[in-house]
């Protein structure tokens, strides 16, 4: 018979099992040639791998073109494959992409979270980059668009992580979104 303690101050006097602790492992690993911090944490039979880092937007050498090779080895260290939709790339409209691919990025969030429970799992990931603009990219741009981009940025999330959403100021968006879609429904 394994050991048991009851946890004191609780309700309903949960038991732990000695034998299956929790743990919390954590490291350093590098994405998008940004150097960010993960942990595993393990408890029972759910499995969590956290990766998450809010940076000061810096450039980080990765250009536009590769940025679903990126999101890919984001997915491949986890071992799972990264959803069909995870084309950032056509996201981005041809004139614009055709202009910009050999541009660097600056890195501003970057959350991943997958959860397993057995037998099921979960993946929830969010990216904030900025497209580097300085002056001689904006006057090719400007040659080249029919208005005159200051900055770009570009946004991909899959998750409704209320602080991740935040610091990509996303929430704000989603209202303005849901707002313009309900003044259209009651004008219909």
């Amino acid at each position: 018979m394994s050991p048991k303690a009851t946890i004191k101050g609780t309700d309903d006097q949960s038991e732990l099992n000695y034998k299956n602790p929790s743990v919390l492992f954590g490291g350093d690993l590098t994405i998008f040639k940004t150097p960010v911090s993960g942990v595993y944490y393990h408890e029972n039979n759910d499995d969590i791998l956290l990766i998450y880092q809010a940076t000061d937007a810096k450039p980080v050498g990765v250009k536009v073109s590769d940025i679903n090779v990126q999101m890919q080895s984001m997915f491949d260290l986890i071992g799972v494959k990264a959803p069909e939709a995870i084309d950032v790339l056509s996201a981005i409209p041809e004139n614009i992409k055709d202009i910009i691919k050999d541009y660097t990025l600056s890195l501003h969030v970057i959350y991943l979270k997958v959860a397993k429970t057995n037998p099921e799992a979960s993946v929830e990931y969010a990216l904030w980059i900025s497209i580097d603009l300085d002056d001689e990219k904006k006057t090719e741009l400007k040659g080249k668009l029919p208005v005159v981009l200051d900055s770009l940025f570009l946004k991909i999330w899959s998750t409704k992580d209320d602080e991740v959403l935040k610091n990509m100021n996303i929430s704000q968006i989603e209202q303005l979104i849901n707002s313009e879609k309900k003044q259209k429904s009651l004008t219909s």
